[in-house]
């Protein structure tokens, strides 16, 4: 039987009651339990789960202690917070290198449990200052008391939990308390939250001087537009970073001068047709022509027949003076009335047509498909090269790679990526060979000049989708 820890004795006073030091470390020891549970910079959270012993565990031989360390170290690399939770109340041994990851990132619920959390962040200071990270559940006014210069990364808002940015709720100097209390901040992820306009998102990111990277998903305004000189960035302000994954209502906000103008990566995941949302996309990328050097866009396809794609050959990337890293993504919609979409190459000749291509190095081109009919008619169309008529727009593709000004080009990656599969159906997916088969005899140049790459992958859950093109990047 494992003795009770230090900790466990200290925490109570004779007559089993907790003293005023225990309730402060039990809140310090609950907060750090929640962790995300994603390798960092992926700007994702989770929800809280009840935090319970672990069943017994079978005798099993014991292992050096070092050992041990070394598993947790990797269970917090890959993001098991859970396990690492579990672990954590295992023995004496094992809690001390679990809680110290796990009190690397804090996350607050509610008002409520905030208030808790910053006290017990005050009488724990040697604990507290282990935080790196701190996601707020919910929009609010959370102040740790004094900057914590470790903490460099924010996260405000929840996936799947919209949640609004009532004034009501703050007081009124609340931006200037967050550039206090989070002085050091250089990454922020804004997840579902609508805000009264753009200028009360505008405040809010100025809030952070050093800011760096800001990744924003599904935001919403309630009033549109944006009114320039109503929010003054601070001296020095220089955001490099945006990611931007279905927010059109704030992109008023991104173009002007002191954000679109020192853009150096952009990152852009557009949904609904494809005509409808290229819009925003289309003035950031004039916005920011003369700074942007790694633009990656995901664009959900919808119909790709001949008329549609006349309608996007309006797509203009010829601002792009700087740009060496392309990422296009393909994310293809299989629930179409008119059955799922065919690659869309044309639409790729039109865009890249348009991209003067000087400075350019890689190229990533993508293609998501969810459905297994699609997949069927995928492997068919590779084994019988008689049934595409792609061949004269690859060639012209191929024809634009091989001009003299793409004298830089390192790269030119396409991947297929296969998601919501049952075991069965990724049976039926193309093997790696064939889709490499295919691309070089659509592109035999670039094959011959050793600058072609290919990928299949597949995930059999949609929930654990990952970005291909990130993967392959160190091949």
């Amino acid at each position: 039987m494992v003795s009770p820890s230090h900790d466990e004795k200290i925490w109570r006073r004779r007559g089993g009651e907790p003293t005023q030091r225990a309730r402060g470390a039990e809140v310090v020891l609950h907060v750090g339990q929640h962790v995300d549970p994603r390798p960092r910079g992926t700007f994702k959270n989770i929800y809280e789960k009840e935090l319970t012993k672990p069943p017994n565990l079978s005798w099993s031989p014991r292992l050096p202690i070092e050992m041990w360390e070394r598993v947790f170290d990797l269970l917090a690399r890959g993001g098991w917070a859970y396990a690492l939770r579990s672990c954590s109340l295992v023995c004496r041994l094992w809690s001390v290198r679990c809680r110290w990851h796990l009190s690397r990132h804090v996350v607050v619920r509610d008002k409520e449990h905030g208030h808790r959390v910053a006290k017990a962040m005050r009488m724990a200071a040697s604990q507290a200052s282990l935080a790196e990270a701190i996601t707020l559940m919910e929009p609010l006014g959370f102040l740790m008391g004094r900057s914590n210069p470790r903490v460099e990364t924010l996260t405000i808002g929840a996936d799947g939990l919209r949640s609004k940015w009532a004034p009501a709720l703050f007081h009124t100097d609340v931006f200037t308390h967050l550039s206090v209390s989070f002085a050091h901040v250089t990454r922020l992820t804004l997840d579902s939250i609508e805000f009264p306009s753009s200028i009360v998102l505008a405040r809010l990111v100025f809030s952070f001087p050093r800011l760096a990277t800001l990744a924003c998903h599904s935001l919403y305004t309630v009033t549109q537009g944006y009114v320039p000189g109503r929010a003054l960035p601070p001296k020095g302000f220089a955001l490099a970073d945006v990611n931007l994954d279905e927010t059109n209502d704030i992109v008023d906000f991104f173009v002007e001068p002191p954000i679109g103008a020192a853009l150096c990566h952009l990152t852009m995941k557009l949904s609904g047709y494809l005509n409808h949302s290229t819009d925003g996309l289309q003035r950031l990328v004039c916005a920011a022509g003369a700074s942007l050097s790694s633009l990656d866009v995901t664009l959900r396809i919808d119909d790709v027949s001949a008329s549609h794609e006349t309608r996007l050959a309006a797509f203009n990337l010829g601002e792009l003076r700087c740009l060496s890293a392309l990422h296009i993504t393909f994310d293809i919609n299989p629930y179409h009335p008119k059955g799922p979409a065919a690659i869309p190459w044309g639409f790729l000749h039109h865009s890249l047509s348009t991209l003067y291509p000087s400075k350019l190095q890689q190229v990533t081109i993508g293609f998501i498909i969810h459905s297994p009919d699609h997949v069927s008619t995928l492997a068919k169309t590779l084994e019988d090269p008689s049934l595409s008529a792609d061949d004269h727009v690859c060639a012209q593709i191929e024809g634009y790679f091989a001009r003299s000004e793409c004298r830089h080009l390192e790269t030119v990656h396409f991947g297929i990526l296969c998601t919501g599969l049952e075991v069965s159906e990724s049976l039926q997916v193309p093997a790696e060979g064939c889709w490499s088969d295919a691309l070089v005899r659509r592109f035999p140049d670039l094959h011959a000049r050793g600058l072609l790459r290919s990928s299949v992958a597949v995930m059999l859950s949609t929930s654990d989708r990952q970005r291909f093109s990130r993967a392959y990047d160190n091949e």
